[in-house]
């Protein structure tokens, strides 16, 4: 059995919390590619944005076209990034005080890093990954509600939260009601108005895959056996291990980073070498399969690899 907490708005302490207005959201029409000009004026007039991609070439393909505009101060951040680039990447937007004009990211940036923008662009997703998402602007609730943007279409053709075969706008689409939620309520929006947009968009609980989904990580033997797991001294990322690796991903080497690889294995720099390493989802494996090399550990896979790190890189991870 699981006891439920929730905020109780009869306590002064979270009733304040329950009531605390930090976003302002405008649903607006047509996708971010189509909308690119007028995101470019509104990030010129903040000191930071957050836009956020649903699929990492949509990332990389929104990254090539703000860096022409704002060079350096446009990052990029996904998971295609190997583990070196990703704590390069990630030491930049929380090593210093101040954030990128712009950061162009995927779903990584919904867990495990706190940080506060000032505004945000957001492609359409499930109400509880916008409320992630919206988490990373105005943090603490001390400004004026900040402005979120959701546009409702994405770029990318298929459908990534639900099983709606590429098409967002059929009725049972999840994506489509947390959208239609968040479009009909009174701005600016409170985190109990949160919570209660949620609460009527997973009224009927999860289903068809997204059960399966949450299912796998509820049940994942990395939680399930936690106690019998747990080994004095020892670090694991958690946050990594049963959220983003229960995607059913795998790890593969760049055909480029292969010098680079042999080198630290050679020199007993394990953790260094498999830092190298990138994640690619097993259901992308078979369109891959002409570009993977299976002969030895770990496969390696003939794709352009560019890192954020070489000042003359295109610096967008891996490129498939």
């Amino acid at each position: 059995e699981i006891h439920l907490i929730e905020p109780d708005v009869n306590q002064p302490s979270d009733r304040e919390i329950a009531n605390k207005k930090r976003h302002v959201v405008k649903v607006v029409e047509r996708s971010l590619g189509h909308s690119l000009d007028k995101v470019i004026t509104s990030i010129r007039g903040s000191r930071s944005t957050l836009i956020v991609c649903n699929h990492v070439k949509t990332a990389q393909d929104i990254y090539c076209g703000l860096k022409e505009v704002f060079g350096s101060d446009a990052v990029l951040l996904h998971s295609r990034f190997n583990q070196e680039d990703r704590n390069y990447i990630e030491s930049r937007l929380i090593g210093n005080n101040q954030l990128p004009k712009v950061l162009i990211a995927t779903q990584v940036v919904e867990v495990s890093l706190d940080l506060d923008f000032e505004q945000a662009f957001s492609e359409p997703a499930p109400i509880d990954a916008l409320v992630q998402r919206m988490g990373r602007v105005n943090r603490a609730g001390n400004r004026e509600p900040a402005v979120i943007v959701i546009f409702r279409d994405q770029i990318h053709p298929q459908n990534l939260y639900c099983s709606c075969k590429g098409n967002s706008h059929l009725p049972e689409c999840r994506v489509l009601h947390s959208v239609a939620e968040l479009e009909k309520m009174e701005n600016p929006l409170s985190e109990i108005n949160l919570a209660e947009a949620a609460d009527r968009v997973y009224g009927s609980g999860y289903q068809g895959e997204d059960e399966d989904a949450f299912n796998e990580g509820l049940n994942h033997p990395d939680l399930v056996n936690f106690e019998d797991r747990l080994l004095a001294g020892a670090h694991q990322e958690w946050v990594e291990q049963v959220v983003e690796k229960s995607d059913n991903s795998i790890e593969v080497l760049p055909k480029g980073l292969a010098k680079k690889y042999e080198d630290q294995m050679d020199n007993g720099l394990w953790v260094e070498a498999n830092a190298l390493l990138v994640p690619v989802k097993t259901k992308a494996l078979a369109s891959l399969r002409g570009k993977l090399d299976l002969s030895s550990e770990p496969w390696s896979i003939n794709v352009p690899y560019s890192s954020p790190q070489e000042p003359l890189s295109r610096g967008l991870g891996l490129e498939l």
